[in-house]
């Protein structure tokens, strides 16, 4: 049975791009205030600016090794009941870190802080590209990297709702449950993140070698 759509209102905005020869993809649910009267096409251009600054400006371009690389977006906003609106936007945030760099399975983690009171399966996010500048050993980042992107992070999320966007558009970064004690929702539930901080651990996720072959 397929999953169920996300309730009117919100988005989802799939990022993605390359890091060397590596495809990456980093997953985003938010609650979406346009302003009246905005078209759905500019709605989810700010959308894509918003995810788009999580990248550039909350970490920076600093953090990401110079093979790094965001070049779309994908968004789809479901504006109302049994409506959705989709949207590719080009897009490019590249990294300026330096050349040596971590392997591709090697991220930073993101732990999103949310007040779903459900046990386990909090929200986090594994974002590649690390630089071998912000490594402090072959278990930590450096402590300076944890406090200024953590600290980043927290200010862009503040800013999601601060009618800043150029068409007005607001939002809020939410965890989105598509199951409750081991049983699909009929409709999915999103609760707003509150707070973001990068794990001072060097994390690694797995990658589906398909994905690596020319």
């Amino acid at each position: 049975m397929p999953r169920a759509q996300i309730p009117a209102g919100y988005a989802k905005v799939v990022a993605g791009g390359t890091y060397g020869p590596a495809v990456w993809a980093n997953v985003f649910y938010l609650l979406v205030s346009p302003a009246d009267g905005t078209a759905a096409v500019l709605v989810m251009q700010d959308l894509a600016d918003m995810i788009s600054t999580l990248y550039g400006v909350a970490f920076g371009h600093s953090m990401f090794a110079d093979s790094w690389e965001l070049s779309t977006q994908k968004v789809f906003w479901v504006d109302e009941t049994d409506s959705i609106q989709r949207a590719t936007i080009a897009d490019s945030v590249v990294g300026d870190g330096g050349s040596s760099s971590q392997d591709a399975q090697v991220s930073y983690l993101v732990n999103w802080h949310c007040p779903d009171p459900r046990r386990g399966g909090k929200p986090r996010q594994y974002i590649c590209g690390v630089p071998d500048s912000v490594i402090a050993d072959s278990a930590s980042l450096d402590s300076t990297t944890v406090a200024t992107v953590s600290a980043a992070l927290n200010t862009w999320l503040a800013s999601l709702a601060a009618d800043t966007w150029t068409n007005g558009t607001t939002a809020r970064l939410v965890e989105m449950s598509f199951v409750n004690g081991k049983v699909d929702r009929t409709t999915p539930l999103g609760t707003e993140i509150v707070a973001g901080s990068v794990n001072n651990i060097v994390a690694t996720q797995r990658r589906r070698v398909d994905r690596l072959r020319s």
